[in-house]
């Protein structure tokens, strides 16, 4: 609940915020008379904000995401290189442990 009411004043302090910046970054006046209403100014500012956000996060995205592939790629090359040099041992291996007499009987 204390969360929820941090993230709700929150939003109230930027929908203020954003507000004051409409409201002075956009007045548009003709003789004293607004031409474009406050609340079209809050729509603006809000509307450029958004859309800043949205390219970030396409940004942040697209970034950690190429990343990301890249590094599963490696892994996965490296794993299979790997397996590819020592599959001879590894096979050898699995057969002295699947044919070795060390295994205790079920019951005795």
């Amino acid at each position: 609940m204390k969360n929820f009411l941090v993230s709700i004043l929150i939003v109230c302090g930027l929908i203020y915020i954003f507000g004051e910046m409409a409201d002075h970054w956009f007045v548009f006046q003709l003789s004293g008379v607004d031409i474009i209403d406050p609340l079209v100014n809050f729509l603006v500012i809000c509307g450029v904000a958004g859309l800043l956000i949205f390219i970030g996060f396409v940004i942040a995205v697209s970034l950690f995401g190429a990343v990301f592939i890249g590094l599963a790629a490696a892994f996965f090359g490296v794993l299979f290189v790997g397996l590819s040099v020592f599959w001879p041992i590894l096979f050898i291996v699995l057969l002295v442990y699947l044919f070795s007499n060390s295994r205790k009987p079920a019951h005795q």
